[in-house]
Protein backbone atom coordinates (compact mmCIF):
# COMPACT_ATOMS: atom_id res chain seq x y z
CA UNK A 1 0.00 0.00 0.00
CA UNK A 2 1.43 3.63 -0.71
CA UNK A 3 0.62 6.62 0.06
CA UNK A 4 0.00 9.35 -2.59
CA UNK A 5 3.28 11.12 -1.83
CA UNK A 6 4.86 7.70 -3.58
CA UNK A 7 6.01 6.72 0.12
CA UNK A 8 4.68 3.34 1.33
CA UNK A 9 3.06 2.55 5.03
CA UNK A 10 4.54 0.10 7.09
CA UNK A 11 2.48 -1.99 8.52
CA UNK A 12 2.46 -2.99 12.40
CA UNK A 13 2.60 -7.60 12.41
CA UNK A 14 1.56 -8.88 15.59
CA UNK A 15 1.88 -6.53 17.86
CA UNK A 16 2.74 -6.93 21.19
CA UNK A 17 0.03 -6.64 23.54
CA UNK A 18 0.16 -5.88 27.46
CA UNK A 19 -2.65 -5.62 30.27
CA UNK A 20 -4.67 -1.89 30.37
CA UNK A 21 -2.61 -1.75 33.53
CA UNK A 22 0.81 -1.91 32.15
CA UNK A 23 0.55 0.48 29.25
CA UNK A 24 1.17 3.79 31.15
CA UNK A 25 1.72 5.33 28.13
CA UNK A 26 -2.00 6.21 27.38
CA UNK A 27 -4.21 8.16 28.82
CA UNK A 28 -7.53 8.30 29.87
CA UNK A 29 -8.84 10.24 27.16
CA UNK A 30 -6.86 8.73 24.47
CA UNK A 31 -9.24 7.07 21.72
CA UNK A 32 -8.65 3.23 20.63
CA UNK A 33 -10.18 0.58 17.85
CA UNK A 34 -11.13 -1.90 20.07
CA UNK A 35 -11.84 -5.69 18.64
CA UNK A 36 -13.30 -8.84 20.86
CA UNK A 37 -13.18 -12.36 19.08
CA UNK A 38 -13.78 -15.55 20.99
CA UNK A 39 -13.37 -14.17 23.94
CA UNK A 40 -10.32 -12.29 23.12
CA UNK A 41 -9.95 -8.46 23.34
CA UNK A 42 -7.96 -6.11 21.61
CA UNK A 43 -7.28 -2.36 21.86
CA UNK A 44 -5.27 -0.44 19.24
CA UNK A 45 -4.89 3.12 20.04
CA UNK A 46 -4.96 6.07 17.64
CA UNK A 47 -1.98 7.07 18.27
CA UNK A 48 -0.48 4.26 17.18
CA UNK A 49 -2.91 2.99 14.41
CA UNK A 50 -2.37 6.31 12.75
CA UNK A 51 1.31 5.99 12.62
CA UNK A 52 1.29 2.22 10.29
CA UNK A 53 -1.90 2.84 9.25
CA UNK A 54 -2.51 -1.09 8.65
CA UNK A 55 -2.27 -3.45 11.88
CA UNK A 56 -2.28 -7.35 11.14
CA UNK A 57 -3.08 -9.50 14.05
CA UNK A 58 -4.25 -12.26 15.31
CA UNK A 59 -7.34 -12.09 17.58
CA UNK A 60 -9.19 -14.99 18.92
CA UNK A 61 -7.63 -17.85 16.36
CA UNK A 62 -8.56 -15.29 13.82
CA UNK A 63 -6.28 -12.96 11.06
CA UNK A 64 -7.55 -9.79 11.18
CA UNK A 65 -6.46 -6.50 9.78
CA UNK A 66 -6.96 -3.38 11.60
CA UNK A 67 -6.76 -0.15 9.20
CA UNK A 68 -6.86 3.56 10.52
Amino acid sequence: LSTSAGGRFVSLDDPVMIPANQATWLQPDDIVIGVVQNDDARAYPIKQAAYHHIINDTIGGEPYLVTY
